[in-house]
Order: structure tokens, then sequence, then C-alpha cells
């Protein structure tokens, strides 16, 4: 993976996860037990660090979200849904878990409308 430091990326084949649980220290793991830690990686990571992009391609922050929320519409969640359908968006290759974040975006967006908080 290209998120992780060139040292520790034989540690993982080509059969890895990422670990989405923001507490846990282990960024990536396989079946055989195999894993590289948060610290191995070259970038912090969302939701391992809860400061970092959400949206790797497009740098887009939790602060980004909490300001929709407080102006009760969701304009930067839109442009970030705009800017995911186009060739700039590259998940697959700098997301940590290799996918859009639009539904974590969304998810996090609708728990805080409601009062919630993402911790």
């Amino acid at each position: 993976d290209a998120l992780v430091l060139p040292p520790y990326r034989q540690k993982i084949g080509a059969a890895g996860w990422f670990c989405p649980f923001g507490a846990c220290e282990i960024a990536y793991f396989d079946l055989l037990g195999a894993n590289v830690s948060v610290a191995q990686l070259q970038r912090p990571v969302f939701p391992k660090d809860p400061d970092a992009s959400i949206c790797a391609c497009f740098e887009f922050t939790y602060s980004e979200i909490e300001a929709d929320v407080a102006e009760g519409t969701p304009i930067r969640i839109r442009e970030l849904l705009a800017k995911s359908q186009s060739d700039a968006a590259r998940c697959q290759q700098v997301a940590a878990n290799g996918q859009c974040c639009l539904r974590e975006v969304q998810k996090i967006y609708m728990r805080l409308r409601e009062g919630g908080s993402n911790y």
C-alpha cells in the first residue's frame, strides 16, 4: 500500500484490510495475523487521527462537516460530492481503505446533525 512506509510494505500482502476503528493502533492486517501499525504509515489517516483529512483526495476535514451542520446546509458536502464524481477523485489509490469517503462523511454529518458526536 502506498500509505505504508517502505520498510513495512512487505508485512502485508495483497490480501490485507484497513482497520476502521479510530482507537485501534493497527492500520492494516491480514488473515495470518500480520499487521502494520499507525506509526508505520507515511501520513496520519482518519479515523486513526481525528485531525487528519477524512477525504484523502480533496483534504476534506471533520471541521468542514461541523461547519455544514452549524450553518444548516451541507454546502461543503455537496461540493465534495461533485468533486468525487470528477477525474480528480483517486479514492482507490489514496484513501486508507481504498474507498470513497462520502459514506463516512454523510454518516458523520447525520450524527452531528442529530446532536451526537463522532467519537
